[in-house]
């Protein structure tokens, strides 16, 4: 997330691109990079190449369409190349995905934590915006908004390349009005797309009608395995409408390049070489896919779908059959980038591993959860993979504290204050700040009438905090329920100092106090 000098995120919603661009945040980051520095938002290309893998920085590095004038850290830019997420619209609902990427992921969530707030721990489960903590519900359509629009047309001169990601950007019509905004300005010759989709529905009149106006357009195909396996993860999908779709798009539009792209993740491991002999067996029947024909991509968020939890005994079915791939899959083989991907898999199942003894519990638990609101069995459809786990109960994480304070704020909302206390009182265990628990519990005891429990809070919260308003606010009206007046009259003065404009606290005093 690229942030303001003040901490705020920005939005584009409310800034102006070129201000988010040339931010002293960004500025830093090619400094960095010149330097030879490390970048904490680079992480996952760095692990790609620790392992010998070829990652998004280094592909940009060798992309002929990528601005060599970023180098001059005194000049101004705009963006050459835009990766657009426009909104969550999808047809699927994939397993490794959250709600921000499917509306029916946002649909199927909401029914599951309605009756199992324990899922609520996980990581992608999340009904709002993982960086900027706002409800998925309350993001405007920015897309359409006329600041945006203005934003992009007033750049498309200069754009030469856009990748648009989902849902599924082939269902959003914003994918389809920005498009011909490009060809009406005359500007889509000189445009290179790439869309992310899962081909499962494509408008073909829709797609080949603006797709032969551009310069080049890739498609990466999110395809995860075939068959059922195919299906379990990336619900509902069928392998043979995929490739009908790929053979159909080929042959009206023989210009766009197809590629094959594999998220890996720890339910299809087992799997994936089957999509590597569907990639072989297309080059070998003379199906023209991109000169990348197949392009792994590694998934690190949410922890317990990733690759590194797999057990020892799974790793020893997997790395052969991938070791396999490196004769089986002669042509894709001659590609030396689709060879270091596959030899970076091979790497991480040999030597990095995750703290599988929580997440696969995890991970089990996870997969139960959909399986039931799904009417799946995981057992059935990946058998092999469920019996090498065999050894693990199924088991939820535990809440982080601030998914705890949530749920405690959302029912001291609907008055429930003792059970809000009781998510507070588990929240305090782990909280890094725990004078934020303490004064909340404070205020709760005092509206169910528990004064002692509510002034043993509110103390315990100020000692923490003595600078906290809130806090010292709460110990004067805790104090003030339990008669403590003497005392009280010596934090009133300076509770009245921080919020001068009080009025609750300055009439306490005039009740209290004045003669």
């Amino acid at each position: 997330m690229i942030s303001k000098e003040n901490g705020q995120f920005y939005k584009i919603w409310e800034d102006n691109i070129e201000t988010i661009y040339n931010s002293d945040y960004m500025l830093q980051v090619r400094k960095k990079m010149l330097d030879g520095d490390i970048v904490d938002a680079c992480s996952q290309c760095y692990q790609i190449e620790s392992h010998g893998g070829f990652s998004m920085r280094m592909q940009s590095n060798r992309d002929p369409s990528e601005e060599p004038g970023h180098l001059d850290l005194n000049k101004k830019f705009m963006p050459t190349s835009y990766d657009l997420k426009l909104n969550n619209l999808c047809n699927l609902k994939c397993r490794m995905c959250q709600p921000r990427d499917s509306h029916l992921l946002y649909n199927e969530f909401s029914k599951i934590l309605s009756t199992d707030s324990a899922f609520d721990a996980f990581s992608n489960a999340s009904l709002e915006d993982p960086d900027l903590k706002i409800p998925l519900n309350e993001i405007p359509d920015w897309p359409k908004t006329e600041h945006f629009k203005n934003e992009l047309r007033s750049n498309l001169n200069k754009i030469k390349k856009i990748a648009f990601v989902g849902g599924e950007p082939l269902l959003i019509n914003e994918t389809y009005e920005l498009l011909d905004e490009c060809i009406k300005a005359g500007v889509a010759g000189k445009i290179f797309l790439i869309f992310t989709s899962n081909f499962m529905h494509v408008p073909f009149e829709r797609v080949l009608l603006r797709l032969k106006n551009f310069k080049k357009v890739i498609i990466n195909i999110s395809l995860d395995a075939v068959g059922e396996e195919l299906n379990y993860i990336r619900f509902p999908s069928n392998i043979e409408t995929i490739i009908k779709n790929i053979k159909t798009i080929k042959k009206q539009l023989p210009t766009v390049h197809i590629q094959l792209s594999p998220t890996v993740q720890i339910y299809n491991v087992l799997y994936l070489d089957r999509v590597y002999l569907l990639a072989e067996k297309f080059l070998e029947e003379g199906v023209e896919l991109s000169p990348r024909a197949i392009n792994l991509t590694f998934l690190e968020f949410p922890l317990h779908l990733n690759v590194r939890i797999a057990p020892t005994k799974l790793r020893d079915i997997a790395i052969p059959r991938l070791q396999n791939l490196l004769s089986l899959t002669p042509i894709l083989m001659q590609d030396p980038v689709i060879k270091s991907n596959l030899i970076q898999l091979i790497n991480i199942l040999q030597h990095d591993f995750l703290n599988i003894d929580n997440l696969i519990p995890e991970f089990l638990y996870y997969s139960n959860t959909l399986d039931k609101f799904r009417n799946q069995s995981g057992n059935k459809i990946l058998p092999e993979l469920f019996s090498t786990l065999s050894d693990y109960e199924p088991k939820s994480p535990e809440l982080p504290y601030y998914k705890l304070r949530e749920q405690g704020w959302i029912l001291a909302q609907n008055q429930k204050y003792s059970e809000a206390i009781q998510k507070f009182e588990l929240s305090v265990m782990t909280s890094p700040d725990k004078y934020l628990d303490y004064r909340e519990m404070a205020w709760m005891h005092l509206k169910s009438g528990n004064f002692l429990m509510a002034l043993i809070n509110s103390r315990n919260a100020h000692s923490l905090n003595p600078d906290d308003k809130f806090s010292l606010r709460g110990l004067c009206f805790s104090l003030d329920a339990n008669g403590l007046n003497d005392e009280l009259k010596n934090y009133l003065e300076r509770a009245i100092e921080l919020s001068p404009e009080d009025l609750e606290l300055i009439n306490l005093k005039k009740n209290k106090f004045s003669k």
